[in-house]
């Protein structure tokens, strides 16, 4: 009986291990990339599983449908925008960090064009199937920077004394969330735009010498 057990153990096929969020980590690099490529309507089912050179059925093995692939993507977006946040405005205080977060946050460069569109795809799907919202991480972060980088320009004069800072604060997020979007329904919106109404929200703040 031993004999047998053991011969068992011997022919026994050991299945291989996937590390699920290693693969599932994987997908969505492979369609951040054909988003990049080819924008958001060219990320289909298809192109991303022939960018990954799988079968298409193997990418539900990871994630049940496309929305669920859709808010892997946007919560990495938002762990990439805090990580850039974090770097580009190391060191900046007051206005100079404030800028340095919005250029972060903006659709100004070819990078942040492309997140744009996952995140305005994303809460397209999340107005009609509103659990999906709560699998993407809080944005709280950002906003707490913004409101410390507005308090340093307060207290050194580049901003007046009066401003109401959560409301300013209120209105940047509403900036950031309606040029995404904006940027989205209209590719050929310049950089220079987007800054421009940042400008205007800061504008009647401003401390002149």
């Amino acid at each position: 009986m031993c004999g047998t057990v053991h011969a068992l153990g011997q022919n026994r096929v050991v299945p291989k291990i996937v590390d699920h969020d290693l693969r599932r980590a994987s997908i969505i690099d492979g369609f951040l990339r054909v988003v990049a490529r080819d924008g958001i309507d060219g990320a289909t089912t298809r192109s991303v599983s022939d960018e990954l050179g799988v079968s298409t059925g193997s990418l539900w093995h990871y994630f049940p449908n496309f929305d669920a692939l859709i808010t892997g993507a946007a919560a990495r977006v938002m762990e990439d925008t805090t990580r850039r946040i974090s770097a580009a405005s190391a060191g900046a205080r007051g206005l100079a960090r404030l800028y340095a977060i919005m250029g972060e946050l903006l659709p100004l460069r070819r990078d942040t064009r492309d997140e744009a569109a996952i995140i305005v795809n994303f809460w397209g799907r999340v107005s009609t199937r509103s659990v999906l919202a709560h699998a993407v991480g809080s944005d709280e972060t950002w906003w707490l920077d913004v409101r410390e980088a507005i308090g340093e320009a307060v207290a050194d004069g580049e901003l007046r004394e009066d401003v109401s800072v959560e409301g300013l604060v209120h209105l940047l997020a509403s900036v950031t969330y309606g040029q995404q979007v904006a940027q989205v329904a209209d590719p050929t919106v310049a950089p220079e735009q987007h800054l421009a109404v940042v400008d205007a929200a800061l504008s009647p703040w401003l401390h002149h010498h």
